[in-house]
């Protein structure tokens, strides 16, 4: 599968800007990222928020 771009749409606080970040796993895949010196829980949906950009959404993070 080709890889997409993904914006995390619900950055934890203390994160600046926008976050994205490319993957090739289907929608519906739990991936975890390093995000704000965090490990995320990330879910990768097919949910298009802008030109050629889905959405990913933090299911939990880790302290």
């Amino acid at each position: 599968m080709k890889s997409r771009l993904f914006k995390l749409i619900n950055p934890p606080l203390g994160t600046t800007g926008p976050i994205y970040f490319r993957r090739a796993e289907p929608d519906g895949t739990v991936i975890q990222l390093f995000v704000g010196g965090r490990t995320a829980t990330v879910l990768l949906s097919g949910y298009p928020v802008g030109s050629g950009v889905f959405a990913a959404e933090i299911t939990d993070c880790y302290v």
